[in-house]
């Protein structure tokens, strides 16, 4: 049977988060936030608890919403691990102003959808 990058050990193991995750840009309760060094475009964000499932219900919401007229609420994303410890998703950033926001909601028809008000 092939071998996995973790058969090989630490060395190589490092070798490849070295080479391919960058800084950590975040963190919440359950999750560590990554960019990737060769996607400036997309973070990895690792669960570092178990049976949390974030990465999970964020990727089950993910597909959930994709081709529906909410999709471009939410940030794509486009892989996760079998265990649901990565997922690799787009990045996104905060609104610069109120003013940005504004012209953010009028450009995809001038409303909030109900799930953001709370």
């Amino acid at each position: 049977m092939p071998k996995g990058v973790c058969d090989y050990g630490k060395r190589v193991t490092d070798w490849v988060l070295q080479t391919y995750v960058g800084a950590r840009i975040g963190k919440g309760a359950f999750r560590r936030v990554y960019t990737l060094i060769h996607d400036e475009k997309s973070v990895l964000k690792v669960e570092d608890r178990g049976w949390s499932f974030c990465n999970v219900n964020e990727w089950k919401v993910w597909k959930a919403v994709v081709d529906t007229p909410i999709e471009h609420w939410f940030a794509p994303c486009s892989y996760i691990d079998a265990w649901g410890t990565c997922l690799i998703q787009a990045r996104t950033v905060p609104f610069d102003s109120e003013e940005s926001f504004k012209q953010a909601v009028e450009a995809v028809g001038g409303r909030l959808p109900a799930f953001f008000d709370d």
